[in-house]
């Protein structure tokens, strides 16, 4: 599992992370760090054309995020 669209300055963010984590503890399901936060890069990458990587410092970090998640299933370093 993992949380998107994560809003972490809000207090609906902190609300819905926490019940998504007892949720996962509960039923023993792997909850992926950190939580994905809410940007609007996938959207400008797909438009135009190219790699979350190659994107501005927002895009990046998420870039990095979803490498994490790679490193975290496959548990390759």
């Amino acid at each position: 599992m993992t949380q998107n669209q994560h809003e972490a300055r809000t207090v609906d963010g902190g609300h819905w992370a926490g019940e998504i984590e007892a949720a996962a503890e509960a039923r023993v399901l792997p909850l992926l760090t950190p939580p994905a936060p809410k940007r609007q890069a996938i959207a400008d990458a797909k438009e135009e054309s190219t790699g979350l990587d190659e994107g501005d410092a927002d895009s990046r970090e998420l870039a990095a995020i979803y490498d994490g998640y790679l490193t975290q299933l496959t548990g390759r370093n």
